[in-house]
């Protein structure tokens, strides 16, 4: 089972021509024990259909995904070369989360890779 939400996207695209998210884009993936996804989805949801996340329109989707084991939650942006978006979404994101450890960021190439999560205060 997988649910999704696409934040808004007004371009017009063909099947053959990518998304930005899909070219340049990467992705927050957030692995979920059994049993807490849905209070995590609904507040990571109210938050970037908030605006909470105040990156402008650099998130492009929210996905997650129902596994058998684990749950899985991810947050799309379109630039993951964008060093201070994606940390800004990343320390939002641990703040909606409650600070949870437990957050990579997966990209499809990064120039440098991002450091690791500050613990929380």
């Amino acid at each position: 089972m997988c649910a999704s939400l696409g934040v808004a996207d007004t371009s017009h695209h063909t099947h053959h021509e990518p998304r930005a998210c899909q070219v340049n884009g990467g992705k927050w993936i957030v692995r979920l024990v059994k049993g807490v996804a849905a209070r995590y989805w609904e507040e990571v949801l109210m938050a970037v259909l908030g605006g909470r996340f105040d990156v402008g329109d650099e998130i492009c989707g929210c996905v997650l995904s129902v596994r058998y084991n684990e749950d899985i939650l991810s947050i799309w942006n379109k630039s993951a070369d964008e060093r201070d978006v994606c940390l800004a979404i990343r320390d939002t994101l641990r703040s909606v989360m409650g600070a949870l450890a437990d957050l990579a960021f997966s990209e499809p190439a990064s120039p440098t890779p991002l450091p690791p999560p500050t613990p929380p205060l």
